[in-house]
């Protein structure tokens, strides 16, 4: 007979934006692997999302053209990569619902 134990992790929201989370710590000043100036504008980015209640278009692609998706949530989320509360959006692509980091954002627009 085998028993066998299987872990899973599962991401949660955990609800809106810790504004006093230490973006810092993800530069490469501070230890972390992203540019100083990229995780500044990604703060202004966030707190754009974060501050509007007009429905808003996000993209995490940097090539031409942009790609926008429709933003469902912004908040702390604890999923996969961090496994760990980030400041995170959520957006309908065209599968469904994908999860990324603040960190990924590459452009911000009103739904028209």
């Amino acid at each position: 007979m085998k028993i066998i134990q299987v872990t899973k992790r599962i991401g949660e929201w955990l609800g809106p934006i810790d504004w006093s989370y230490n973006f810092e710590s993800h530069d490469w000043d501070h230890g972390g692997s992203i540019n100083p100036v990229c995780v500044q504008e990604s703060i202004n980015f966030l707190w754009k999302l974060d501050s509007t209640i007009a429905p808003m278009l996000a993209s995490n692609y940097s090539g031409w053209p942009k790609i926008w998706h429709k933003v469902m949530k912004v908040g702390m989320y604890d999923g996969w990569p961090y496994w760990r509360p980030v400041p995170s959006i959520s957006v309908m692509g065209t599968l469904g619902i994908e999860i990324f980091s603040m960190f990924s954002l590459t452009g911000i627009r009103r739904n028209k």
